[in-house]
């Protein structure tokens, strides 16, 4: 797996994390056993995310950005109406910026 990159999965979380707002505070790792490949896995309660490695070929950057867009969606299932929709809002608000600065 060493060959697809994995081990710059851990490197670019904290790039994609700080985009994102409403993952201030989660704690999110990397998980380089292969049991579960290809995926992340959330605990929204507990505001917990690991990403595992690839296993296909992919560019990792796209890889942790899409696993990224996973984990927000665990956090937009948080809390009631009210804070989901404020949630929401700032989810749109970031993607708007990253995607008019091109920041991904």
């Amino acid at each position: 797996m060493d060959e697809l990159n994995n081990h710059l999965i851990k490197d670019y979380i904290p790039k994609y994390q700080g985009l994102f707002r409403i993952l201030e505070k989660w704690d999110i790792k990397y998980d380089d056993t292969d049991i579960y490949g290809d995926q992340c896995h959330t605990s929204p309660t507990k505001r917990i995310a690991v990403i595992y490695p690839v296993t296909v070929e992919t560019d990792i950057d796209d890889y942790v950005y899409h696993e990224m867009l996973h984990i927000c969606q665990a956090e937009l299932r948080r809390g009631d109406y009210k804070k989901k929709r404020e949630k929401e809002e700032m989810f749109v608000q970031d993607l708007c910026l990253i995607a008019k600065n091109r920041l991904y």
